[in-house]
């Protein structure tokens, strides 16, 4: 040990390699969220399906599906908006016909980016059977006293290969509502 102190070259190349070490600036340092890191890995993706004008008792879905070997696990997060009140029910791994429906496209946050994803995602789907698994009401009022309403029902969920979601959202006043369905997730 102590030769090591007293021999100076050594010294010298530990002086030289301080000199080249990048120093980290820990007063100032950022810790990124898992979605910010998505959002950098290009693995962020969002799908939104809105109504204007949903009649009294009209009803609109959402289905949303990672289908049997896609090779990921979606973790996501959905959010719906109302001008009035309704019922949203979400249903887990319910049986559906998806022959009439409509394909939603996916999105990404890149622009001019079209992503790819093995998530189908689709609005109008019908319902063959299944029970909901989750039942939010949305609280609403009339006029001036409407208060609309953002709810995440179903706050955050995790899809395996195989396994599908219906959210359906139900109009329950007396008024045309407006409703938006909103799934952003991340494909691990």
């Amino acid at each position: 040990m102590g030769a090591f102190r007293s021999d100076p070259s050594i010294l010298q190349i530990l002086s030289e390699i301080n000199d080249k070490v990048l120093k980290a600036d820990t007063d100032n340092t950022y810790t990124y969220s898992p979605l910010e890191h998505a959002l950098a890995d290009d693995r962020l993706r969002f799908v939104n399906h809105a109504v204007l004008g949903l009649a009294s008792g009209g009803t609109t879905n959402l289905y949303f599906e990672n289908p049997q070997n896609s090779g990921v696990t979606v973790k996501a997060i959905v959010v719906v908006h109302t001008t009035d009140q309704g019922v949203m029910r979400t249903y887990y791994n319910p049986t559906v016909s998806t022959a009439s429906a409509t394909t939603v496209p996916v999105m990404c946050p890149y622009v001019s980016h079209t992503p790819s994803t093995p998530v189908k995602v689709y609005t109008s789907a019908s319902l063959s059977s299944g029970s909901a698994t989750i039942v939010d009401v949305i609280p609403g009022g009339s006029g001036r006293r409407a208060i609309g309403s953002t709810t995440a029902g179903l706050p955050g969920f995790v899809l395996q290969e195989g396994d599908s979601i219906l959210i359906e959202v139900e109009n329950t006043s007396s008024n045309s509502n407006d409703v938006s369905i909103t799934v952003i997730w991340v494909e691990e």
